[in-house]
């Protein structure tokens, strides 16, 4: 735990730096890759090599987390982000139901390769997510925030009198795919 929390330290330390030359996308999945990537032969290598490993599994788990954190600071109104960093925490967690079974069920039944199919797992997930969804695809785009009035049409859970008579403002998001399909 130690190595994986100087791993986690010093990715975090970085954070700042990389997340002005990198989109946040590119860390989630540099972070994801290299869990990946230390977990492979963590089968295979003796303690020293493990708690390297385990360090670069650290960071990964860091480079994953963080933009995540900085999305929600950056896009959510303050009065909501309460909610929604514990939607945040709720979903991420429902994962972890998922994933201590999975890691159990592993290192009982494939116990000198637990680490390798864990690994094994995330790449093919990876690929999938990759492949199916294209994030990049997804967050292209822009964010602004501007003034305006809705209408019965268009709600928030304000009272329908006011948002219709006085103006407000919001963040949108704007999709280039969005955009250019309607151009």
């Amino acid at each position: 735990m130690a190595a994986f929390g100087i791993g986690a330290t010093i990715a975090s330390v970085m954070f700042g730096n990389l997340s002005q030359k990198l989109e946040w996308t590119t860390l989630v999945r540099v972070g994801a890759i290299a869990i990946a990537v230390a977990l492979l032969p963590a089968n295979f290598v003796n303690l020293p090599w493990l708690l390297l490993l385990w360090s670069i599994a650290g960071a990964g788990q860091s480079l994953v987390d963080l933009p995540t954190q900085m999305l929600i600071a950056d896009r959510i109104p303050t009065q909501a982000q309460g909610k929604v960093y514990g939607a945040h925490f709720a979903w991420s967690h429902l994962w972890w139901g998922f994933s201590y079974p999975l890691a159990g069920w592993l290192g009982s039944h494939l116990t000198e390769y637990n680490f390798f199919g864990c690994a094994a797992i995330i790449i093919v997930l990876l690929v999938v997510l990759e492949t199916v969804f294209k994030p990049k695809n997804l967050t292209a785009g822009f964010w602004h925030e501007h003034e305006h009035i809705h209408d019965e049409y268009h709600q928030h859970d304000q009272a329908l009198e006011r948002l219709m008579q006085q103006p407000h403002s919001h963040l949108h998001f704007h999709s280039v795919l969005s955009s250019c399909m309607v151009s």
